[in-house]
């Protein structure tokens, strides 16, 4: 059996498909590596990538379920499960990727993922929107990655 690790940077869950649901409630994570805590996940993030594919993530530091990952590098042996949803009349789906990446690959990921630097973007005005292009209200603002003005804004 192959193991696999991941260092204690790589906080992010991300899976990369076809015809995945990004629907609200269509997508939980609910094992990770072993700890459970009675509950599901939503994914923090769930955006329509630029090549027609769907890209989902979770924050594994805030999802309460990274008990057996806080060492420097970590052995994913234990249980991950996660639940999806396709939208294809057949109801399947399928997964190009599934891997652990840092903050700065992931933010590069989504941004590639989402296209915010293209021409396409939304019109430049001050309103902050989030990745699924709605708008947050002004103070409503958490940790995460916005569109502002046609430009990804990484609030910390």
């Amino acid at each position: 059996m192959t193991k696999y690790y991941v260092t204690s940077e790589q906080a992010y869950l991300v899976v990369q498909g076809t015809d995945l649901s990004l629907q609200s409630g269509d997508s939980y994570l609910w094992w990770l590596n072993g700890a459970n805590h009675g509950s599901s996940v939503a994914p923090t993030y769930a955006v329509e990538a630029e090549d027609g594919g769907e890209v989902i993530v979770w924050d594994i530091k805030t999802s309460g379920l990274g008990d057996y990952l806080q060492d420097a590098t970590n052995d994913l042996s234990g249980n991950t499960i996660f639940g999806l949803t396709s939208t294809s009349e057949e109801g399947t789906s399928t997964i190009t990727d599934i891997g652990f990446y840092t903050y700065e690959e992931m933010t590069e990921l989504l941004k590639v993922a989402t296209a915010v630097d293209s021409p396409e973007s939304p019109e430049a005005t001050g309103k902050l929107y989030n990745l699924q292009g709605v708008q947050v209200a002004e103070g409503a603002t958490q940790k995460g990655i916005y569109i502002q003005g046609g430009k990804k804004v990484v609030i910390k």
